[in-house]
């Protein structure tokens, strides 16, 4: 039921919410709030730009989401039904998205609360900050949840590696985001000494990126804690060693190849967002960040090896079965593979391809000597199905390893508390195939309290989900 009509006043104008009650208490949402200019025309590819002092002066609607960012169409048979997957009566996505949505317990707080900022993201190419209600987690944490949209697929992260177009834009969105945090969050009750920064999959590699940014130091250091869900930025998989191929491409599939790399960038300046995002869809490469020397000095795993990180306390958490990760690409690529695992009846054969398949992926060549010791393990001295070991074989590649490496540096520098989980229960309302226990994303559906937006739920997940709420929120205010 939605009640009165909150108020605030920040730097993006006075913000009109919306009061939303809940079993738990009142909430009130301030959604669509603009943290930068638009960047369109001359601004696309470019990193973001405050929002012009007279925007201050604006009376603003902040009682609906703004559109998401432009991004390829995501595919909703293999999002949970508990995630909002469209903003009925909004439009779908725009250029102009460069938005933040503020979800804090209602009325007057005794406490200046801790603030979470959750960012969003599947892959380089999606996110959605709306997906995400962060209104049961600051009912029931007690806390300020704030979720950000930003620039992803090729307008945040094509790049020509000159200043036309600089690259990893989405990581600069994200952070003029946690500045404008700073800036305002106080108007909300919010201490801006308290922010946790946490996200799943490639929203958790960007905090990574920004643990390790030399942007991030000092008094440009924007948040004090995060939380780590399933994803660490680092390797070939990750960042492109080579951006000015997919750019050259995409100048080809436009039109605007020419010579010199400006002219490149303002003919694409020049294109409907539209036909961009379409004539993108024509590189096979995906649009990926770039170790920049500006706002990433060197892959993240080599910066924490060294200790040349923020000083911020972490959890680090991994579900038991992140490997369905390349159970939903079978999916997407509409692979034969995909029926076999469900049915299980992979062969030995199709593991060998899976695995070497798998790894060329996530090193981008061709690794004979990788394949063979690989193969050797997960071939000979697993006691499970064949199924069971590519699963793991996934989860361990894409997921684990790097998560347990990332936080093994952190405890051996010595400057960060650092906590681990792993995720293992099964939700009772599942989409995935039985063999799949707690499948990539299931904890953040527990994190943010979603299952209380089903009309019965077990009491066993109703604990779980408190309890996880609890230990969230408990690191947001104290670490």
């Amino acid at each position: 039921m939605i009640k009165t009509t909150p108020q605030v006043t920040t730097t993006s104008g006075k913000l009109l919410g919306r009061s939303v009650d809940t079993p738990f208490g009142p909430v009130d949402q301030y959604l669509g709030i603009p943290y930068a200019k638009a960047p369109l025309g001359n601004l696309r590819f470019q990193p973001p730009r405050p929002i012009d002092k007279e925007g201050a002066g604006v009376t603003r609607d902040a009682s609906k989401f703004g559109p998401i960012c432009l991004q390829p169409p995501h595919i909703k048979e293999v999002i949970s039904p508990l995630l909002q997957t469209s903003n009925t009566g909004q439009p779908l996505a725009s250029e102009d998205c460069l938005t933040l949505n503020i979800y804090k317990p209602a009325g007057k707080q005794l406490d200046i609360l801790p603030v979470m900022v959750w960012l969003p993201g599947e892959g380089f190419d999606y996110a959605d900050a709306s997906q995400f209600d962060g209104t049961f987690l600051a009912t029931l944490g007690k806390v300020i949840v704030v979720t950000i949209n930003y620039r992803v697929s090729v307008f945040g992260f094509l790049s020509t590696l000159t200043p036309e177009a600089p690259g990893n834009i989405g990581f600069l969105d994200q952070r003029l985001a946690l500045r404008w945090i700073q800036e305002n969050i106080g108007q909300f009750h919010g201490n801006h000494n308290k922010v946790t920064f946490f996200g799943r999959f490639t929203g958790s590699m960007s905090i990574s990126a920004h643990i390790v940014s030399p942007l991030n130091k000092g008094d440009n250091q924007l948040f004090h804690r995060a939380i780590l869900q399933s994803g660490i930025a680092t390797g070939q998989w990750i960042f492109d060693r080579d951006p000015l191929n997919a750019t050259q491409q995409l100048a080809e599939a436009t039109d605007c190849d020419f010579t010199a790399l400006d002219a490149v960038v303002s003919c694409m300046q020049r294109i409907p967002a539209e036909t961009l995002l379409t004539k993108s869809f024509m590189v096979p490469q995906r649009w990926r960040p770039i170790i920049d020397g500006h706002f990433l000095a060197e892959d993240p795993l080599s910066s924490v090896s060294k200790g040349q990180h923020a000083a911020v306390d972490v959890i680090l958490g991994i579900n038991s079965d992140e490997g369905s990760l390349c159970l939903l690409s079978l999916f997407a690529q509409k692979s034969a593979f995909y029926q076999k695992i469900l049915d299980g009846k992979l062969t030995d054969e199709d593991l060998s391809y899976l695995i070497t398949s798998g790894l060329k992926d996530f090193v981008k060549k061709t690794d004979h000597s990788l394949n063979q010791l690989v193969a050797h393990e997960y071939q000979h001295f697993k006691n499970t199905s064949l199924r069971d070991r590519y699963m793991d074989f996934c989860g361990n590649m894409y997921i684990k390893a790097q998560t347990e490496e990332f936080a093994r540096q952190l405890v051996k520098n010595g400057n960060s508390k650092v906590f681990m989980y792993e995720f293992n229960h099964r939700p009772s309302f599942s989409i995935h195939p039985d063999f799949i226990q707690a499948a990539h994303g299931d904890d953040v559906l527990f994190t943010f309290g979603l299952v209380h937006q089903l009309s019965q739920v077990p009491s066993e997940e109703v604990n779980l989900t408190k309890r996880v709420i609890a230990a969230f929120s408990n690191f947001a205010n104290t670490g």
